[in-house]
């Protein structure tokens, strides 16, 4: 969080701090010198029982906060908010936490609490900051924060459950960039033999444990191109980290089995096994090699599988749901 300069730039700052534009609250912020630190919400007290803002003192020292700010968002019900900015500010002093500034938001107006000119900040208060308008937020956005939510209600939702319809749209969404992904860098491979954007390698390794991914991925595979994606595969399993190497050894152990290598096919199902004991696909594969597979059963396989699979990534989502329903 940036300096806070002035009074504007610290009403701009609680609801990035907090995630949403607070009501009925009391927000204490830590300050380290002139550094910004911890934000602390409570419900506005009900009365002025001093044992929260203890609590909240606890945290301030354990956060070695030599200040605090205080804002006290009122409720409809409270006049004025002195009494408790004053007995808040008495606990954070007797544990030698300066406040430097109270301020006092009610009705959309605020005023400062320790201001003492009543051309700046007189008993009515100013209008609260624009927060569009505001350096506080040109720079939080521009870093990367979202917009604080209006109220914890919409923050709250923001983490529930997808519907059925948001789900499937985001799962449609994911698998599409995913898929385009994977292409993307399989044809980097092809045309230079290597791979050098990490961040691609590491979104690919993950979207892998999506199971069509996986899927699309083996289905690249041509004859053509098989000498050389077997070393892809070869190179990526062997720069993947325990955890994700499943979906990559078994699409390794079938293009070494199709090469006519049983063995690093069956050691390279052992990896998988390793990384996740219950992976269905390595059990299905070891039952087919077990089984003496010819190795072009697996190209036809392929051949036959991958136009039904990028089908079901790039089909418009509406066309899905009325397959769905219509088995």
């Amino acid at each position: 969080m940036t300096t806070l300069q002035k009074p504007h730039d610290l009403l701009s700052a609680v609801p990035f701090l907090i995630g949403y534009h607070p009501q009925n609250s009391l927000v204490v912020v830590a300050l380290r010198g002139e550094k910004i630190g911890l934000a602390m919400r409570i419900d506005y007290p009900e009365n002025l029982d001093p044992l929260p803002f203890q609590t909240i003192t606890s945290h301030l020292i354990y956060e070695k906060a030599d200040g605090a700010l205080l804002v006290l968002y009122l409720p409809e019900d409270e006049k004025d908010g002195e009494l408790l900015a004053k007995l808040v500010a008495s606990i954070f002093k007797k544990a030698e936490i300066n406040v430097p500034e109270i301020l006092i938001v009610k009705e959309e107006r605020w005023r400062s609490l320790l201001c003492q000119d009543d051309k700046c900040c007189s008993l009515e208060g100013n209008p609260l900051p624009n927060l569009d308008h505001s350096r506080v937020a040109a720079e939080q956005v521009y870093s990367g924060k979202i917009l604080p939510f209006k109220t914890r209600e919409e923050l709250e939702n923001s983490l529930n459950y997808l519907n059925e319809e948001e789900l499937n749209i985001s799962i449609k969404e994911f698998r599409i960039k995913a898929a385009e992904n994977c292409a993307h860098l399989i044809d980097k491979y092809l045309e230079n033999r290597s791979i050098s954007d990490s961040e691609l390698i590491a979104k690919f390794v993950l979207d892998l444990n999506d199971l069509t991914i996986r899927d699309y991925a083996f289905g690249i595979t041509t004859q053509e191109s098989l000498e050389v994606l077997w070393e892809f595969w070869l190179w990526t399993l062997r720069i993947t980290p325990i955890g994700f190497r499943a979906p990559i050894a078994t699409i390794f152990a079938v293009l070494s089995y199709e090469r006519g290598e049983a063995a690093i096919a069956n050691q390279s199902l052992e990896i998988a096994f390793i990384d996740n004991p219950q992976y269905s696909m390595a059990n299905l594969l070891k039952r087919t090699f077990d089984a003496g597979w010819p190795a072009s059963a697996f190209e036809s396989m392929r051949r036959e599988l991958h136009p039904k699979i990028c089908e079901t990534i790039f089909s418009p989502l509406e066309q899905e749901l009325e397959e769905e329903k219509s088995s």
